[in-house]
């Protein structure tokens, strides 16, 4: 077994013998965002493959623009002969998150869509204009949200089912053994949304909308949708871009934060993680979706420390995994470009592997 970087990781931390179906989670290579694909795949034709598409990162040329290894999420969808999303889900407004999605939404069907903001029907085809004295941070966010304001509406059009996320609901059955717990965000905050997005659609004048973009884009990760699926007896949290604030609703009930598979949240950024934090989570494998430049401080080896440390104390040690070529010793010294990380349970062995692909 590979605990640290390389190219071929082997995992084999649980077994669920006598299982009819695998699972495979692709973690997709698209720099700094995220942008991950569940496959439900049957060895019994009874169901047929099911998808979960969990944002699609951004589509700032610059950022695939002499990277080989990084590849934009509708492409490797195409390139690995995906053609439908039976959900798909906006975790948040964010470029490097939401702008992706755009392609997918043209140019897949999609079965049931989930998000975060409800846009009333007299914003349809709003298109917000950049003021002048825009930062790149407030730029990208506008971005994302005309980019969001297409996606949703071309999706009503079609009659997709849309549902509003928030609140703590759990046991949301998808297909097969498949199911998912709903973690956040929550009621008090999802409802804020609505209302400062609808106010920011709604406000006259560029001077004061730049004030209000800006606020919202530094509050958006907080209301970003936390998932915890299931499958089999396997747990993977994926918090998005939530920090450690964005834990407040669940402060009595951390036992529903417990994973065996846990994607680092806010791009492995240190504010993403606390040593009390690491002790509920508890994983057996780390993935961290952020670009090999280590943009904005992400991937940061504080935050493997944590969880490392945390890890070692119940005598454990995490697998960690990375979507781009991060270089940070001891945790990613050698692994090679890559498409994709991909964590799988296996429809021969029945255990969780995982590895690096290069298409």
């Amino acid at each position: 077994m590979m605990t640290r970087g390389g190219a071929a990781i082997s995992c084999a931390l649980l077994s669920y013998p006598g299982l009819e179906e695998y699972m495979k989670i692709t973690f997709i290579n698209v720099g700094y965002g995220e942008a991950i694909l569940i496959e439900l795949r049957e060895t019994m034709p009874a169901y047929g493959p099911y998808t979960v598409m969990i944002d699609g990162g951004g589509n700032e040329e610059a950022e695939f623009a002499g990277h080989p290894q990084r590849i934009r999420a509708f492409e490797y969808l195409t390139k690995n002969g995906i053609k439908k999303i039976d959900l798909l889900i906006s975790t948040h407004i964010h470029e490097d998150h939401t702008c992706g999605l755009l392609d997918i939404v043209r140019g897949t069907p999609i079965g049931e869509f989930w998000c975060n903001y409800e846009i009333p029907s007299g914003f349809e085809g709003v298109s917000l204009d950049v003021p002048n004295d825009s930062s790149e941070s407030i730029s990208k966010f506008i971005r994302a949200v005309n980019s969001y304001n297409e996606i949703y509406f071309e999706l009503k059009k079609r009659g997709t089912a849309i549902r509003h996320i928030y609140g703590i609901q759990l046991g949301i059955k998808l297909k097969g053994g498949l199911s998912t717990d709903i973690l956040g965000p929550s009621e008090d905050d999802y409802k804020l949304l609505q209302k400062r997005m609808n106010h920011m659609y709604s406000l006259p004048g560029d001077g004061k909308k730049s004030d209000l973009f800006r606020k919202i884009d530094e509050w958006m990760n907080m209301v970003s949708i936390m998932l915890r699926f299931h499958y089999h007896g396997v747990r993977i949290f994926l918090p998005s871009d939530v920090n450690c604030k964005g834990y407040g609703h669940l402060a009595h009930s951390m036992d529903l934060v417990r994973a065996d598979i846990f994607k680092a949240a806010h791009h492995g950024q240190i504010d993403g993680i606390t040593e009390e934090l690491a002790m509920f989570i508890r994983p057996k494998i780390v993935v961290t979706c952020a670009s090999s430049d280590q943009r904005y401080n992400s991937s940061n080896s504080g935050t493997y420390e944590i969880i490392e440390k945390s890890a070692m104390d119940f005598g454990e040690e995490p697998v960690f995994l990375f979507t781009d070529n991060v270089r940070l010793k001891n945790y990613s010294d050698n692994i090679p470009p890559h498409h994709a990380a991909i964590i799988e349970i296996d429809d021969r062995t029945f255990k969780i592997s995982c590895k690096y692909i290069y298409l």
